[in-house]
């Protein structure tokens, strides 16, 4: 349970970025309550424009993946945990990963609240663990950091899902 959020959600693996908007915006897993598996195929975003009010716009369901909906169609999947998100070039990219399978996949938006579509594998990271950070350095280079027992990291080539192998560590 995320002590920020209506006690109804169960937030793990939370991570917050400040967007373009001046919003801080939280993306994390979902634990659904009731369900003894941890993590959920849904995935939530809320944010605040003053963490200190306590106030939190929930942005309602941004990304699933479901046996009926399959965004993540190279894997057979379903529990989804750890995304990350980052703002580049006028678009929202969130990376997705599920323990389960190891999957790392890149959905894109037009906005910071979602929704979050057309997904692909993060060539170069996809099957080689979970847990994605993504960060945008201040030339604008894009890099993709992964792993829940080994950190491994690289630059992610300028599509956004395929790194750069001559800078995966």
């Amino acid at each position: 349970m995320n002590p920020i959020f209506d006690r109804k959600f169960f937030v793990p693996d939370p991570e917050g970025h400040t967007m373009p908007d001046g919003r801080l915006y939280v993306y994390g897993s979902l634990d659904i309550s009731g369900n003894d598996d941890y993590c959920s195929p849904f995935q939530r975003v809320f944010s605040t424009d003053d963490i200190a009010s306590g106030k939190w716009t929930d942005h309602g369901l941004v990304y699933s993946n479901t046996e009926e909906n399959p965004q993540i169609y190279w894997r057979k999947t379903s529990r989804l945990s750890a995304p990350d998100a980052i703002h580049k070039d006028g678009k929202y990219y969130m990376y997705v990963c599920s323990s389960i399978t190891q999957v790392e996949g890149m959905a894109v938006s037009n906005s910071p609240s979602g929704p979050f579509q057309n997904t692909r594998p993060v060539a170069g990271a996809d099957g080689d663990g979970i847990d994605p950070a993504v960060f945008v350095d201040t030339d604008g280079s894009a890099y993709l950091f992964w792993g829940q027992f080994h950190l491994r990291g690289g630059k992610l080539n300028a599509d956004m899902c395929s790194l750069d192998e001559s800078t995966v560590n």
